[in-house]
């Protein structure tokens, strides 16, 4: 299991702004993807708005996994 999550911009550790939770679940049983809301404090610091496009990065470095959301 990895150890935490770290913000991090320009390969610095940048300050938590704040901390949301949101459901997972499952749509279709026989898919492994799930599915969870975007948070409406992130939809407003990304713009986004209906049918808008997400890119995914996902980094690891030491035993911290880094996960970095951008509006395309």
């Amino acid at each position: 299991m990895l150890s935490n999550i770290l913000i991090i911009k320009d390969k610095k550790e940048c300050m938590k702004l704040f901390e949301v939770k949101s459901n997972v679940i499952q749509q279709n049983p026989r898919s492994k993807s799930l599915r969870t809301t975007i948070p409406s404090e992130i939809v407003g610091i990304l713009e986004l708005t209906n049918e808008d496009k997400l890119s995914w990065a996902v980094t690891a470095e030491d035993n911290d996994i880094i996960i970095n959301v951008k509006k395309e």
